[in-house]
């Protein structure tokens, strides 16, 4: 139980937006995670200078919505460089919350401390192979040029048990409003106390924590294109036992799976011998990107919200 929720929040962190242009862009992205079933989401930003307002509908599979009380949920989030502050709406109470860039920063340090402590059991030791060009792939009118990293876990105390992470990214140049939404992605980046290019590497390294820091090296071969990723692909797979690591390594007893089958929840046992789990897969494209006139009452607190 345990470990699906942990991995829900990490998907969710993981598929949040922090970029911000002078263009509207529109995003879908499909997942499927091993004892919650498909996810999808979609997500329209509204970027304007140094303001953005991002506007995401996520909807859960049947088992999802059992353990969250709904089919859908809906986030409203408005970020103010000029201000130093942002907010986050929520719509159905008609009320916002304020944060600061300094709350913001502490959030996503403990969110990688608790994606650390969420690594699976065991250590494992990493070989990574990245191959630069994987050919081309036309998205929308744009093409995109693929980058796939390979990584491969062996458990240094069990030769049985691996990980394999295929993620692959593709670039396209010259986008309409691409040098707004890299240079208040560097501003952003700054305002966090991180570095250029931070916030392109948290689009895939939030998930890979879980798993080691060595990540971060794949991040920067990403990064070193200087282009815009309109196409992401995620695969983990592994030898592991999902329920057995949900559990941390103790035995369920049957009261305690029955409850998670009611839930809806049904994870396979360890993968046979020289099998694997596909554990997530996620795939995000963007389907439309625009330059467009925005109106500056966008990036406000809609008439009628209370502070919370």
């Amino acid at each position: 139980m345990k470990r699906v929720l942990v991995l829900t929040g990490v998907m969710l962190l993981c598929l949040t937006s922090f970029s911000v242009a002078d263009v509207i862009i529109e995003t879908t992205t499909d997942m499927d995670m091993i004892g919650a079933g498909k996810i999808g989401m979609t997500q329209v930003q509204y970027v304007k200078g140094d303001r953005s307002y991002d506007e995401s509908t996520t909807k859960l599979s049947e088992k999802m919505a059992a353990m969250t009380g709904g089919k859908e949920m809906k986030n409203i989030q408005i970020v103010r460089l000029d201000k130093g502050i942002g907010w986050a709406l929520n719509p159905d109470a008609k009320s916002y919350t304020e944060f600061s860039f300094e709350q913001l920063k502490a959030n996503m340090e403990m969110a990688q401390k608790q994606q650390k402590s969420a690594a699976p059991m065991g250590e494992y030791e990493w070989t990574n192979k990245i191959s630069k060009d994987i050919g081309t792939e036309k998205i929308m009118s744009y093409d995109c040029k693929g980058i796939r990293a390979i990584s491969v876990g062996v458990n240094k105390n069990d030769a049985k048990d691996s990980i394999f992470i295929t993620n692959e990214q593709w670039f396209a140049k010259d986008l309409p409003g691409g040098s707004e939404f890299t240079n208040f992605s560097d501003k952003m980046s700054e305002v966090i106390g991180g570095k250029k290019g931070l916030l392109n590497q948290m689009s895939m390294n939030p998930m890979l924590a879980k798993f080691g820091d060595q990540f971060g090296e794949i991040a920067k071969e990403f990064e070193a294109l200087e282009c815009i990723p309109l196409k992401t692909v995620l695969v983990v797979e592994g030898t592991i036992n999902p329920m057995g690591e949900a559990m941390e390594g103790k035995e369920i007893d049957e009261e305690a799976r029955a409850m998670m089958e009611k839930m809806g929840i049904a994870m396979p046992d360890a993968a046979p011998e020289g099998g694997h789990h596909n554990l997530i897969s996620l795939t995000s494209i963007v389907t439309k990107i625009e330059e467009n006139s925005i109106d500056d009452s966008k990036y406000e607190i809609p008439e009628g919200y209370k502070k919370q």
